[in-house]
This record gives C-alpha cells, structure tokens and sequence, in this order.
C-alpha cells in the first residue's frame, strides 16, 4: 500500500526532461551521448536476436522518459520504426511482436536503472 502510494505521487509534472538522460544546451534538450549509444546497443541486440535483416527507418524514444511526466518509476519506450509489408497486421509484425516479448523474457535490459522496452512498429502507424 506504501509503495503504490509513492508511485502515485511520482506522477507530477516537472520542470526539466529527466537529468540522467538529457543535457540542457542553449535552451535545448539533447539526448546524452551515453545514452544514445546504450540505446543503439539495445536495437543492435534486438536486431543480431531476431536474426531477420530489419529494414529500420528510424529509432524513437516515446513515453514519459521522453518528455516532462517522468518519475523514477518510468520506463525507457523505445521504438524501433520499419516498413512492414502488409502493414502492422503482416506475419513479420507479429513474428517481431513474438520475438520481443521472448527478449525481453530472456534480459534485464536497463539504462540507468530504467527498463527498457523494446517494440516495432510500422512506419505507417502513428506514432
């Protein structure tokens, strides 16, 4: 009951993008360069495992570590944007849906102390 009450007073607004992942520079946010190669390392690893040539368009970062909700109960969202012939319902979609939900059963993947998931998404869904 302790721990839910802390998670619900984490959800606040802050005022600044997460410290641990982004630095201020001239008014601006910028990914740390850290964290951006742990988080190319991340798609790399989930690339070699799902052992099919990923015709990958783009790599976003979505969710609350991505803007100013944070908490140090968020998640890193990462989301690995490709163009999926037949669209988000193809066979590959839900071969990489299969394949993402055995890896990450298999690791505790983390940057920072944050989980991270890993989900790919057609570059015809919103995102």
């Amino acid at each position: 009951m302790e721990e839910n009450k802390k998670i619900i007073k984490s959800f606040k607004v802050q005022d600044k993008l997460n410290p641990i992942f982004w630095v201020e520079d001239n008014g601006a946010f910028k990914l740390k360069e850290e964290i951006r190669k742990a988080l190319l390392k991340v798609v790399e690893d989930y690339a070699d495992f799902v052992d099919v040539d990923l015709d990958i368009e783009d790599i976003t970062l979505t969710g609350s570590l991505s803007n100013y909700n944070w908490s140090d109960f968020s998640d890193v969202d990462l989301h690995i944007i490709m163009d999926f012939p037949g669209g988000p319902k193809s066979l590959l979609k839900k071969y990489l849906d299969s394949k993402r939900i055995i890896w990450n059963s298999l690791r505790d993947v983390t940057i920072k102390d944050f989980d991270v998931e890993v989900y790919a998404q057609d570059s015809n869904e919103p995102h």
